[in-house]
């Protein structure tokens, strides 16, 4: 009997506790961009009164003998079905139609989410405005600006010079100047996660990394990064679509550039060839271009020209296109070498990807996603969390009464 009440107590608990879940998941109904928490039951553990034992050649083999001890709630996992659509008009309130959650960034910590209740603030960054947090996303770079998907992920920002923006379903965001031209200003960025149910789920509706949700799911780079001392331990460099077709464009995505001495960068071109020149970009945000590095081919050196440069801090690289004239055909197997700069790779490149690409969802401007909760179901479970708190207490009546019997046996006698 004894066994029995606290058998019973787990199931209170265990009902009590999806009772707070449903509880919850009833009071976000209407919360933009909520997920709905499921609960899963399981046994504890079990008192074996007898073991099994295997059948012989004149005797059956007899089962184990086990008694249940309870019952607990071993997850809760929200459900990362599509919520529906709040049309609302506003151009920067964005929903996502399929996987993938917006970056958000609040004082370099990142955080992820599902709500696109977003806005500008005063500086035209865009923003979640409950808590402040940048968007981020890909920027735009060069002249005509255009998106770079291997730089690392920055806050996004719309200028209030610009007469009117729009937001593409691919997360573009173009300006439009008074004169009806057109800017590209950045790129909204989504990430996918290997195992999204297991995101920790903190206020605001945000969500955080764990040890088994993994990392988020990156895109991978057209263009890799290149550094190394050495042609043995060089990382190979893809050539990318160029602003002139005839002049392949190696990137380094994610890349600050500094100025040691005497040190060689190798790479590896394995575009298409023959080419007679090559361009090559550091595709960053803000800085300058040295010019006294030294280009090689196979280690014979050749000339470079078209250098152009931005001011920026000190010993920082941070955008140029250096142009350079080989001295023969280039061929895939071509070692190409720059002397006097090493690469420093940072750390949020990327972990992003281009909405709509890599299994990445849409975007659907002007609206929002709303919660998934499903209230008809929710009162059902409601439903059947009741019941099965009343059975168990219940049996908590039922095995006191028996009790009861049983201390009062010596009095009637």
């Amino acid at each position: 009997m004894i066994g029995s009440l606290f058998t019973a107590i787990t199931g209170l608990q265990a009902f009590q506790q999806e009772m707070n879940v449903e509880a919850n998941n009833i009071a976000n109904a209407n919360t933009v961009g909520f997920k709905a928490g499921q609960s899963t039951f399981e046994t504890m553990v079990s008192q074996t009164l007898r073991g099994a034992s295997a059948p012989t050649a004149t005797l059956g083999g007899a089962d184990p003998k086990q008694i249940g001890l309870g019952v607990q709630v071993t997850t809760v996992v929200p459900m990362f079905t599509q919520g529906s659509a709040q049309t609302t008009g506003k151009p920067t309130d964005l929903m996502i139609q399929g996987n993938g959650f917006f970056v958000l960034s609040n004082n370099g910590s990142i955080s992820y989410s599902r709500a696109g209740a977003f806005d500008r603030d005063a500086n035209g960054n865009l923003v979640s405005p409950s808590t402040g947090s940048l968007v981020m996303g890909f920027p735009a770079q060069g002249m005509p600006p255009a998106i770079n998907t291997n730089a690392p992920i920055v806050p996004l920002n719309i200028p209030s010079t610009y007469a009117s923006f729009n937001i593409g379903s691919d997360g573009t965001i173009t300006g439009i100047a008074s004169n009806g031209t057109p800017t590209v200003l950045g790129q909204v960025a989504l990430v996918t996660f290997p195992n999204p149910a297991g995101l920790q789920l903190g206020a605001n509706n945000l969500y955080t990394a764990t040890l088994n949700s993994g990392t988020p799911n990156t895109t991978p780079n057209t263009v890799p990064t290149f550094a190394g001392t050495s042609s043995a331990n060089a990382t190979a460099i893809l050539a990318s679509a160029s602003a002139q077709a005839t002049v392949p464009s190696l990137l380094t995505p994610a890349g600050v550039v500094t100025m040691p001495t005497n040190l060689t960068i190798f790479g590896t071109y394995t575009g298409a060839a023959p080419v007679t020149s090559l361009q090559i970009a550091f595709d960053t945000t803000a800085g300058g271009l040295a010019t006294n590095g030294r280009v090689s081919l196979n280690g014979a050196p050749f000339t470079t020209t078209g250098v152009t440069t931005t001011g920026g801090p000190p010993g920082t690289i941070v955008y140029a296109g250096l142009t350079i004239t080989l001295p023969t055909a280039l061929s895939a197997a071509d070692q190409v070498s720059k002397t006097g700069y090493t690469i420093n790779l940072g750390t949020s490149g990327g972990v992003s990807g281009v909405p709509g690409t890599n299994g990445l969802g849409t975007l659907i401007p002007g609206a929002r996603e709303m919660s998934n909760v499903d209230l008809s179901r929710e009162f059902s479970d409601m439903i059947v969390s009741e019941r099965g708190f009343q059975a168990n207490s219940k049996v908590i009546t039922t095995a006191d009464n028996v009790l009861d019997t049983l201390v009062n046996m010596k009095a009637q006698n």
